[in-house]
């Protein structure tokens, strides 16, 4: 094993991570040092090769939700959903969201929603499934955060949100109706309505969800 030039010394912090120790291990036959590196702000621990610290790969503790975005893909698909509903100022509803301070920022990182929001999500899904577990603010004039957030079964939702968008749809026979509230229309109607929504985004080219066709007004 080949001596290090510059060894990393234990107390040594590299953006968000300390080091705490080392360790010797077998890597492709070969017998490698290893030191041990916890976040300072989540407390997570790995293993990492010197020459990885020093290009700092992985250094931040927005690395420490590495691996943990495909444990439970709908979860991260609601941390997803909420950040572009309040940093994308050309979503379609910014107006609501972005456009009026509300923000995510204490969801910056997915490691973070994940470690205050995966229990009681979990908890909820496991009873009525993840597909029908919705993420929502107790008080729609506050951001998003662990204190202002629950989680909530979709059909519920009208009663906690003010999803209301004036939108033409025209049906599958061809008549066309003009209706304000797109959760009570999906749920009535059978469909999903984070989908009407995407056919209602000026920014996407689909307008059609199960020979349904959307245009906002």
């Amino acid at each position: 094993m080949p001596k290090e030039k510059q060894p990393i010394k234990i107390g040594d912090i590299v953006d968000d991570l300390k080091c705490i120790g080392h360790i010797h291990k077998h890597l492709h036959k070969n017998r490698v040092k290893l030191y041990v590196m916890q976040c300072q702000i989540c407390g997570r621990k790995k293993e990492m090769l010197s020459s990885t610290i020093r290009r700092k790969a992985g250094t931040t503790h927005k690395a420490c939700g590495k691996g943990f975005k495909t444990k439970d893909p709908i979860f991260y698909r609601r941390w997803q959903a909420m950040r572009t509903r309040t940093t994308n100022e050309n979503y379609h509803a910014a107006n609501r969201y972005s456009k009026r301070n509300i923000h995510s920022n204490e969801f910056r990182y997915f490691i973070d929603f994940y470690d205050k929001m995966y229990k009681s999500y979990k908890q909820l899904a496991d009873v009525i499934g993840s597909e029908n577990t919705s993420l929502e603010r107790i008080d729609n004039n506050k951001p998003y955060s662990t204190t202002n957030c629950i989680w909530i079964h979709k059909k519920d939702q009208p009663k906690h949100t003010s999803r209301t968008v004036t939108f033409e749809a025209t049906f599958p026979d061809g008549h066309k109706e003009t209706h304000t509230n797109i959760s009570e229309f999906a749920r009535k109607h059978g469909l999903d309505d984070s989908t009407i929504y995407d056919c209602l985004n000026p920014n996407k080219s689909n307008k059609t969800h199960k020979q349904f066709t959307f245009k906002q007004l």
